[in-house]
């Protein structure tokens, strides 16, 4: 998986369909100035979207970007046709069985979508992704203790996809009402061969728990094995924000944080740590390298914390304050806390 896939979020959900205008009256993009705009859904649906399709129609890499971002913006049927064109001419075999399945299980072909994603496991072997996305058609179907056999083999082939692990631990727990069951199956979970993830939400709890010393055994599990993984250290360093855990979160994350490589809204959680905790260098060095990336959707929250910086370092020891007038200052509205900007909903990363 690349950085930040975007097909992940469009497994989410029971796999109903879902309508375009279920979503919103608008569609959000961002011109080169960083400006956001919104762009009506129906404009979209019938100028935009038709076009955007056809010019990739011939692209697998793009026409598969451009279909993901369509069904993330709540839009299936203008889907159909491209999906089974890029089943057509996508090299990666995988992805577009399992694109082709989740627009017509989303489309209310229940027996297509089956059909396609069983035709995928029986000629190239089953995968995880495309398991944990038949289990979500058969559970459609109603094929309840199928489609958990399903999921459990999907775990046991990949046992770090958030999606089908978040499910399963879900049924454990609405078997019986109880919470407590949602985090004995994350325990089991992460005793499959290769599991990551599963830790990376039990340091959660035991966050939740004040267990600081479990979480810091978790976490140096989870970044030994999966630092560049997507929102690995996007959930590290919300989670230990909203904990309070300021310093370990420039412990465990700011050494191997890269802008280049790893999820942007991460180098904000940094920068808040940096600022709440006076790293006056760390964070100005940050910032410049969240600026070079040139982000759009970025540039106001970067240009408040270069004045939070500017008004630290004013305050050094042994600095003189200038005189020669009073430098205003616009302050930028947070609409929520800063841990949790970003947390998957990185769409803006995708926007043409």
């Amino acid at each position: 998986m690349g950085i930040f896939d975007r097909i992940k979020s469009a497994f989410s959900g029971d796999g109903s369909s879902t309508a375009a205008d279920d979503r919103g009256a608008t569609i959000t993009v961002y011109d080169a100035f960083g400006r956001q705009l919104e762009v009506p859904r129906e404009e979209w649906a019938t100028k935009v979207l038709p076009s955007n399709l056809a010019e990739a129609n011939d692209d697998p890499e793009r026409l598969y970007s451009t279909i993901v971002a369509a069904l993330e913006d709540g839009f299936v049927a203008q889907l159909v046709e491209p999906s089974a064109r890029l089943l057509e001419i996508d090299p990666n075999r995988e992805r577009s069985a399992t694109v082709r399945g989740i627009v017509l299980m989303k489309a209310g072909d229940l027996q297509g979508a089956h059909r396609v994603l069983s035709n995928y496991i029986e000629q190239f072997g089953p995968s995880g992704i495309a398991l944990t996305n038949l289990a979500k058609v058969q559970d459609a179907m109603g094929r309840q203790v199928e489609a958990e056999a399903t999921l459990w083999h999907a775990l046991e082939l990949d046992p770090n996809q958030d999606n089908g692990l978040l499910w399963w631990c879900a049924i454990q727990r609405d078997k019986t009402g109880q919470q407590a069951d949602f985090w004995k199956a994350m325990q089991q979970a992460a005793l499959l061969e290769g599991s990551w993830r599963p830790q990376l939400w039990l340091a959660r709890q035991a966050l939740d728990e004040q267990d600081a010393a479990l979480a810091r055994r978790l976490y140096e599990h989870v970044l030994s094995r999966a630092v560049d993984e997507p929102e690995v250290l996007m959930m590290v360093s919300g989670d230990l924000g909203n904990h309070g855990h300021l310093n370990e979160m420039l412990e465990f994350v700011l050494p191997v944080y890269d802008p280049g490589r790893h999820d942007p809204w991460t180098g904000l959680n940094l920068l808040e740590a940096c600022l709440t905790t006076n790293n006056l260098a760390e964070g100005e060095s940050l910032l410049h390298r969240l600026f070079e990336l040139n982000l759009p959707p970025l540039k106001e929250r970067l240009f408040y914390y270069s004045a939070e910086f500017g008004k630290l370092r004013a305050t050094e020891p042994g600095r003189v304050a200038p005189d020669d007038g009073q430098i205003d200052l616009e302050v930028v509205q947070f609409d929520r806390p800063i841990w949790n900007y970003g947390l998957n909903n990185p769409t803006w990363l995708f926007t043409d």
